[in-house]
């Protein structure tokens, strides 16, 4: 109100003015003079009020965030490598095992029987071996038949390898720590070679995976710090442990991978979540979501009053958000930023400012 009555006032004393002009019979460019008063009593009455706030740049963390999910960090599939039937199972599906724990045992047929077989027939083809090297040291057989019986001695040796690993694969056992996540097989089924028997994962630690846009990928390296957000809020501090080289060639985009401990395998892979990553430092100001616009351009950003009191547009970039607001990259360090009236002015449009009063 003390605004319109102060620009009321000024177009009356400019209408006064012209009167004079007209009476003392200056009346030689009058009609001009008259015309440009009134210009000027129009844009001093037409001026818009808008409500500014003086901010100072400040150096901030610039951070990446990525849209995420949980996943493991190991999967195998476990399969039978002999035949047999299922005799016992060790773990229930969904259960912890620890490395070399037993999932699933195979009957061993003959297995034993063949087993001692072979030792057997090792033991005496080492004999053979040896007798023959003896007559052949004496000058009592020729070095042939000495090469002949060290040949059956390898053949023997290689068969009973190769029964002896016949023998252990009849046993399926956890190649690492980690969950029995499925089991295919139940005691009783018969396997063959390439059964699928069931799906073993790693989850300890934990790997979120996104991906990331093209201008974001050149902030983020391997060994930088991030923080995955769960659905519930809970934050999970870690590494990143891969960043593609390659981007995917329909959007463009970049995976990213995050590692972070997960004790006990309580958090489970497949769940969203949020990564951010701190990059560089830049230096930013902290604004309500609120003040954002867009210009003719479409350009993202907000509106300051310069020091003529014309309204400027700067695009802008986000570097950070949180509960507070939002920090932009790209203003001058010093701006009245238009905290209220910024969508009622266009850029380049004469306003009035006046600085928002804080609530105390």
């Amino acid at each position: 109100m003390k605004n319109t009555s102060k620009s009321v006032m000024i177009a009356v004393g400019l209408a006064l003015a012209l009167v004079l002009w007209i009476v003392s019979g200056a009346l030689g460019g009058a009609k001009e003079m008259a015309n440009e008063l009134v210009d000027q009593a129009t844009q001093q009455v037409a001026l818009r009020t808008v409500e500014v706030v003086d901010l100072t740049a400040q150096p901030v963390s610039r951070e990446v965030i990525i849209s995420a999910q949980t996943d493991v960090a190991r999967e195998v599939e476990l399969r039978a490598e002999t035949l047999g039937r299922v005799v016992a199972l060790g773990a229930e599906r969904g259960t912890f095992v620890e490395e070399g724990g037993l999932i699933v045992r195979i009957e061993e047929r003959d297995r034993a029987q063949r087993l001692s077989q072979a030792r057997a027939v090792l033991k005496q083809r080492e004999l053979e071996y040896q007798a023959a090297k003896g007559l052949v040291e004496k000058g009592y057989q020729s070095e042939t038949r000495a090469a002949e019986a060290a040949a059956q001695l390898e053949i023997a040796r290689a068969e009973l390898e190769n029964i002896e690993l016949d023998q252990a694969k009849t046993e399926i056992r956890a190649p690492f720590d980690g969950f029995l996540a499925t089991r295919e097989v139940e005691v009783g089924d018969f396997l063959q070679p390439g059964t699928l028997v069931g799906m073993f994962i790693e989850i300890d630690p934990l790997i979120v995976t996104g991906e990331v846009t093209e201008r974001d990928v050149l902030l983020i390296e391997k060994g930088m710090t991030g923080v995955a957000v769960l659905p519930d809020g809970t934050e999970l501090e870690g590494t990143v442990r891969f960043v593609s080289p390659l981007s995917s060639r329909e959007i463009r985009t970049f995976p990213v991978e995050l590692e972070v401990p997960n004790p006990g395998g309580k958090i489970p892979a497949g769940i969203t979540a949020k990564v951010i990553v701190p990059t560089r430092t830049v230096v930013a100001h902290r604004v309500s979501p609120a003040v954002l616009s867009l210009n003719a351009a479409g350009e993202f950003g907000v509106k300051v009053v310069n020091a003529e009191g014309v309204v400027d547009f700067y695009p802008a970039t986000v570097v950070k958000s949180g509960p507070d607001g939002v920090w932009l990259a790209g203003l001058p360090e010093q701006v009245r930023l238009i905290v209220n009236g910024q969508g009622f002015v266009r850029e380049g449009e004469q306003v009035e400012a006046v600085n928002r009063q804080e609530k105390s």
